[in-house]
């Protein structure tokens, strides 16, 4: 019987342990991409946006395009989205 309740109680408690685990990565994950979400932009050759407003609606859009489940949803999220490569306009 001691046997359980020591292995219940070790349970229990790496449960715990994982559970703040995934909350401490998740705070990472998000100071991650608030330090990186301009070079996001950069990578996907998006325009950077010029205000809080634009960029709200570029994250919805990228939102959109990840929750795809097919390329060709993707694509129609992108239709009227111009793109280029920053080495080529500077």
């Amino acid at each position: 019987m001691g046997t359980r309740v020591a292995l219940a109680v070790t349970s229990a408690l790496s449960y715990r342990g994982a559970v703040v685990a995934a909350a401490q990565y998740g705070l990472y994950m998000d100071i991650a991409y608030d330090f990186h979400r301009f070079d996001l932009i950069k990578a996907l050759h998006l325009d950077l946006p010029a205000n809080a407003d634009q960029e709200y609606k570029m994250n919805d859009k990228l939102e959109e395009f990840w929750k795809a489940s097919n390329a060709k949803d993707a694509q129609v999220i992108w239709r009227e989205t111009n793109y280029w490569h920053y080495e080529e306009n500077g």
